[in-house]
């Protein structure tokens, strides 16, 4: 990468991120179209002025505060050169927390014997002092912080939104500042921003350009039949419909949601794309909802907004613009009613999609559903293939044992977009031997990453909804829908299905009269139901159990 190719610079530990978390960070970044520069090889001796270099050169430097940075003397010498000279400098410097407390950070990190200077020496104290208050200074700003997040996914996915954020920012400031028009109070500001915070990363309002120059596979299709269900197929249509975005974790309803809004927003003087839903504090949802919905379309009204305004007190001035609106991930039901309320102020010809996991979160609420279907063999061999080779090889792998083990890892993920984007990240420069051993693996217990994500939605269950989704896992895959039923939703409260509970939330499919489960999904459940021993799946867990000899034990069940 030639010196002026970078805006971001990324300060990590190898030991601790390199393959797993820096790996999905530079894919994150590569579609956010974020230029980065990464030491791939762990440069030694006299290219140090090289790497301290390329940080005087970026734009935004990521520190990466995990376990074990503070034991590397080039981390060090990261450290102090990204936080060197902060004022008046263009560097942005944004800290994130991965896997560590703050805590930890400002006042426990053991600089002692394992963080040495140049030659091998201990660090001195003079220069121990510098690096305490780099860290102190750190921490006094939010950062982003892993540990507030459900999993490296969407934690890496606020990690490009914030870069990209600040990008937008320097430019407006050198804009402001080449046109003279810079405020004194601007330049007052500029100093506090040499750090940026992650106080409030939920988007609000027009996605970022950059989100467009993605590699998206199988999309026309899939984006064509949506715009048919929202009738924006006709530019001047008047019909007004709300749909709602279904499926699976991982299957790509955000990605489709968001392609949407790019093609679809020049067509609407009110537009948001609000992003994240679920990450709201549950304490304040029910008013900063509807609070930040009407503070986007009415902020050049002079209105004053506050948490008694309603749709109907404001419902004059709404009516004079037809929206479109994106209500991404959304949880709870009560979400929705707030955020629409009656729907008498949404003027005619307006779109409303909403996107979620649960179908019967919007059972009433949507004039129509849109079930995200998965990738089909071609569609998810290019996206693997992508991610595996890269763009410049992916063409020319056409044959060969690296292209039979290809073709394997397409038929595990059956079709889940994310899947095999991890997977091939995964894999990506990885030798044959190493392929072979991860397709081994994943056929015992899910990848990590794919497992945090599909496990969301397992959490949200009840206890019941739990039960029913390990027994169908363990015993019921491919029986007869209404022979389950009967067996599984035989104590449920009357009126009350565990079984189209489970298939509202795309944990289970019925199909041609049969319970079935996607092969991701089986593989999570059949981990879970093996660690407490309450229900035994096959004859290892038979036998796992008679050979323990407990004096007591409940058993849900036995399968042989």
């Amino acid at each position: 990468m030639a010196v002026t190719d970078h805006q971001v610079f990324i300060s990590f530990r190898g030991a601790d991120v390199r393959r797993s978390f820096l790996k999905f960070l530079e894919e994150g970044l590569k579609r956010g179209c974020v230029d980065y520069y990464v030491d791939t090889k762990e440069m030694k001796g006299e290219v140090l002025e090289i790497l301290l270099q390329r940080i005087q050169e970026s734009r935004v430097i990521l520190i990466i505060l995990s376990q074990n940075y503070m034991e590397s003397k080039w981390c060090i010498k990261e450290l102090l050169e990204a936080t060197k000279d902060m004022k008046g400098s263009r560097r942005k410097v944004i800290p994130i927390f991965y896997n560590v407390r703050v805590e930890d950070v400002k006042d426990n990190w053991k600089l002692g014997k394992q963080a040495r200077g140049e030659e091998g020496e201990e660090i001195g104290e003079e220069r121990e002092k510098e690096v305490k208050e780099a860290l102190r200074t750190l921490t006094r700003h939010m950062g982003i912080r892993s540990a507030e997040y459900r999993t490296d996914y969407e934690f890496i996915e606020d990690i490009v939104k914030e870069v990209q954020k600040v990008l937008t920012s320097i430019k407006m400031e050198e804009k402001m500042k080449a046109s003279g028009s810079t405020s004194d109070r601007a330049e007052g500001e500029k100093h506090d921003m040499s750090f940026m915070r992650s106080s409030n990363l939920v988007t609000q309002g027009e996605m970022p350009e950059t989100t467009q120059k993605v590699n998206l596979f199988g999309i026309t299709q899939r984006l064509q039949k949506l715009q048919e269900k929202l009738g924006m197929e006709y530019e001047y249509s008047k019909e007004t419909r709300v749909i709602g975005v279904l499926g699976m974790a991982g299957i790509g309803k955000t990605t489709l949601a968001k392609k949407l809004f790019e093609e679809g927003k020049n067509k609407f003087h009110r537009r948001m794309f609000f992003e994240d839903i679920h990450k709201i504090s549950k304490e304040n949802w029910s008013t900063e909802l509807r609070v930040r919905l009407l503070e986007k379309f009415l902020r050049k009204k002079n209105l004053t907004i506050s948490k008694e305004t309603t749709h109907e007190s404001l419902e004059k001035e709404l009516l004079e613009s037809k929206v479109f609106i994106v209500l991404d991930d959304l949880s709870d039901k009560e979400q929705l009613e707030y955020l629409l309320g009656n729907r008498k102020w949404i003027k005619q010809g307006s779109k409303i999609v909403i996107v979620t996991s649960d179908k019967s979160l919007v059972e009433g609420l949507v004039d129509d559903t849109y079930v995200v279907p998965g990738l089909n063999e071609r569609e998810g061999l290019a996206c693997f293939c992508h991610h595996a080779f890269g763009d410049n090889k992916a063409n020319s792998v056409h044959e060969g044992n690296l292209m039979k083990l290809s073709r394997e890892f397409v038929d595990y993920a059956r079709g889940n977009p994310l899947a095999l984007k991890v997977l091939g990240v995964e894999l990506h420069d990885r030798d044959e031997a190493h392929w072979e051993s991860k397709l081994r693996k994943i056929k015992q217990s899910p990848s990590k990453t794919i497992e945090d994500v599909l496990k969301v939605s397992y959490d949200g269950l009840n206890q019941k909804q739990k039960d029913a989704f390990l027994d169908v896992t363990c015993f019921f895959r491919s029986e007869n829908h209404k022979f389950v039923t009967a067996l599984v939703d035989s104590e449920s409260r009357k009126g009350r299905s565990e079984i189209k509970d489970l298939a509202d939330k795309f944990l289970i499919d019925i199909s041609g009269g049969r319970v079935e489960m996607h092969g991701l999904l089986y593989r999570l459940g059949m981990k879970l139901a093996s660690q407490p021993q309450q229900r035994l799946c096959n004859h290892q867990d038979i036998i796992r159990v008679l050979k323990k000899k407990p004096g007591k034990i409940i058993i849900s069940g036995i399968r042989g």
